[in-house]
């Protein structure tokens, strides 16, 4: 019964999440949930209470997100979102490997940046060329696969060939695990093995 501009009664569960417990008086407008992404105008897919572009892989919105997440996961100063869209538009980076083909004769011509602005971007990407595999897995975007998963998997098998080597069943017989996780893990892995 959500409209926009409505009136609702929310209250706090566990003490921080606000959940919506009814309508004390409808707004105008029904709220329309988009069919369509708003970068690409791809279909949209509806998983849980998210909305996915259908094409994340040539949407020019979902790949910005994807090098943002890398660039934060690993900690890479600099690359905020006008930088990364720059990029993008010049076609510098597309996948997270990119980074690592940066040369700041190029980042030096995107606008607001310079020679110094340019070098000190590929001397930040420069530092990252080692991840601690946690970190690595983390910054890949994988579902399920956060902090405590990467560092499970870290743990137990110590280098990134053994961690793509490892079984659904195997994955989701460790302590913490369970299949759900464990399938969108090994899914996800075995999707990014080309850009790992």
């Amino acid at each position: 019964g959500l409209t926009l501009g409505a009136k609702v009664t929310l209250v706090r569960r566990g003490g921080v999440i606000p959940n919506v417990e009814g309508v004390v008086e409808p707004g105008a407008e029904p709220v329309v949930i988009p069919t369509e992404c708003p970068s690409c105008g791809s279909s949209v897919v509806r998983e849980k209470d998210f909305l996915y572009c259908t094409t994340p892989r040539t949407c020019r919105r979902a790949v910005i997100g994807q090098l943002s997440h890398y660039a934060a996961t690993c900690d890479m100063l600099g690359f905020g979102d006008s930088i990364l869209e720059q990029c993008y538009d010049a076609a510098l980076l597309r996948t997270p490997a990119d980074f690592y083909t940066l040369k700041w004769e190029a980042l030096a011509n995107l606008e607001r940046s310079g020679e110094k602005i340019a070098r000190k971007l590929v001397a930040e990407v420069d530092k990252k060329k080692s991840l601690e595999v946690a970190t690595f897995l983390r910054a890949l975007g994988i579902g399920e696969l956060g902090k405590h998963v990467s560092a499970i998997l870290a743990d137990r098998y110590h280098t990134l060939d053994a961690i793509l080597g490892v079984t659904e069943e195997e994955l989701a017989g460790t302590h913490g695990i369970g299949e759900t996780i464990a399938r969108s893990v090994v899914t996800g892995l075995a999707e990014a093995r080309p850009e790992i």
